[in-house]
């Protein structure tokens, strides 16, 4: 629609301009000049219209440049054309007149073609704005400072130009005294001079206007962009429809709000990481309330399903409960006796949990553990850790019980403790609904078994547990026993010592290498056997550098 305005504004200025203005051309009747300007226009017009189809289908880039060039093109090879026409069948002079109205179309054409470019950048600004296309900013960056130039140039040169010509030509033409009177004539060309500038001025103003809203239409695209920012959408995108200043800053624009997308998307992954991380810790920390912490962690990482499976593996388990635990209790306040067990558990689950034991479960009074899964670190290293842990929980019930007399309790707990080594069942057993992660088989059966056999606050183990742990150790064979379950014989040993370098202190050594292992506690050694001692150890490395010798 505004391409038509132009060309028909154009047909008329130029229509009156030759008809009624230009003091060399406005001999001719209205309607002959009409008809020539007429089918001057309608030409370029069609052309307009089959070149139009060519630049709307090709690249967005450099399409209002193109736009310009066609648009100036057209006018000028109209204006062309009639002056030609002009020339050659109306016989007009050359400079005085086709010359004119060359300059004329050239000056139109280009304000057309200015203010058209303008309009092919909005154009394609709303065309990208739906469609969020962009065209390549950076190379062949063509200013706004260098287009406000070159439109300050073109104005100031075609001012000049139709300066020259009427002031130079129509005067010339005056003196020459081919107007029939000077007075009328001087007005003629005032007249002309009047018109051409009324016209450049109206074509200015639209021009102006055609860049103010291009101008605005940045700015507001560019100010509603930064505003979505602020108020969080992230989403938007400015329009990047023009090779200058304005698309430059649109792109860097749309970089810097693609950068702080990608920067709040990590955030966010990474917050809500970390909020599944704490609501896995809170889940980890309540679930090892209730299962092992060595079963939650197995869960939670997808080592152990929920799948009803289990696996045959050598185990090293532990067994206790408290002596006479009903008679001690029978005549204890609920309130008392909660505490009693509470604290009684508390202590021993931290260590338990301390030498890495997977607490099965507590029944009643009972405690059943055990070492190898779902984390081992070897068979003789189990049951090792199994041990120390039954001496340390020896060692911190003697500490309860002083506690519990002075706090009135005259009947402390003793506990005692049973420990086998033996291949048992270990997985999920129960329903699909409702499972349990324990233990069963018999080497179960024979660490209750000694549990039941073993002293107040004594730790009674089976022979394939003492066979591993003989080297940490100082115990006393007792009576053989039966198990429900077990057919071959069963020995107990009852632990009257371990060799704990931590619990022992300074004064205990060991030392084991292959063919020699000393185990030396120099608190218990007596003033008596030192010197049978010494001896023997004097006579230990006589033999060792003799052997060197050799």
């Amino acid at each position: 629609m505004r391409a038509l305005a132009h060309y028909l504004s154009a047909a008329v200025i130029m229509l009156f301009y030759g008809g009624r203005v230009c003091p060399l051309i406005n001999g001719l009747a209205l309607s002959e000049w009409g008809l020539s300007v007429a089918v001057t226009f309608g030409t370029a017009w069609g052309l307009r219209l089959a070149l139009s189809r060519r630049i709307e289908a090709s690249p967005a880039a450099g399409r209002p440049l193109r736009r310009a060039l066609a648009e100036l093109l057209l006018i000028l090879g109209a204006g062309l054309a009639l002056s030609l026409f002009n020339t050659a069948v109306l016989g007009f002079p050359v400079l005085t007149s086709s010359a004119k109205v060359l300059v004329g179309f050239l000056i139109l054409g280009a304000f057309a073609a200015a203010d058209l470019a303008l309009e092919e950048e909005r154009r394609l600004a709303e065309l990208f704005l739906r469609t969020r296309q962009e065209i390549p900013v950076g190379e062949d960056l063509f200013p706004l400072t260098r287009q406000f130039a070159l439109a300050a140039s073109f104005v100031l040169v075609s001012v000049v130009v139709v300066l020259f010509f009427i002031l130079v030509r129509d005067f010339d033409w005056v003196q020459s005294g081919q107007g029939a009177n000077l007075e009328l004539s001087l007005a003629a060309v005032l007249k002309e001079l009047a018109y051409v500038l009324a016209v450049a001025l109206a074509e200015i103003l639209n021009l102006i206007r055609s860049f103010s809203m291009n101008l605005r239409l940045a700015f507001d695209n560019e100010n509603g962009v930064l505003q979505a920012v602020a108020q969080g959408d992230l989403a938007s995108r400015a329009v990047v429809s023009s090779n200058n200043e304005f698309g430059l800053m649109a792109s860097y624009t749309n970089r810097m709000i693609a950068a702080l997308e990608e920067r709040t998307r990590a955030l966010a992954t990474a917050q809500v990481r970390e909020e599944k991380n704490k609501l896995l810790a809170g889940l980890s920390a309540s679930l090892s309330k209730y299962l092992s912490p060595q079963i939650v962690q197995s869960l939670l990482t997808g080592e152990k399903g929920t799948e009803l499976v289990t696996q045959r593996k050598k185990l090293t388990v532990f067994f206790s409960d408290i002596k006479d635990f009903t008679k001690t209790t029978e005549d204890m306040q609920p309130e008392d006796l909660s505490y009693l067990l509470n604290s009684y558990f508390t202590e021993m689950s931290k260590i338990a949990l301390h030498y890495g034991a997977t607490i099965d479960k507590f029944i009643g009074d009972a405690m059943l553990m055990f070492f190898g899964d779902p984390e081992t670190r070897g068979v003789r290293e189990d049951a090792e850790a199994c041990v120390r842990m039954a001496v340390a929980m020896q060692r911190r019930m003697k500490k309860l019980q002083e506690t519990w007399r002075l706090r009135g309790y005259n009947k402390p707990f003793h506990m005692r403790v049973g420990i086998n080594t033996g291949y048992c069942n270990v997985g999920n057993f129960g329903s699909e609904d409702r499972m349990d992660y324990t233990i069963i088989g018999g080497e179960v059966n024979l660490a209750a078994r000694l549990e039941v056999q073993a002293e107040p606050d004594g730790i009674l183990i089976s022979a394939d547990t003492y066979s591993l742990v003989q080297d940490i150790v100082e115990a006393e064979q007792r009576p053989p026993l039966a198990a429900k379950g077990i057919e071959r014989e069963i020995i107990p040993y009852a632990i009257t010592n371990i060799y704990d370098e931590e619990q022992g202190g300074s004064d205990l050594i060991r030392k084991e290498f292959a063919g020699l292992r000393i185990i030396a506690d120099l608190e218990r050694v007596s003033a008596a056997d030192k010197d049978a001692i010494i001896e023997s150890m004097e006579e230990v490395l006589a033999r060792l550098r003799e052997v060197k010798a050799d």
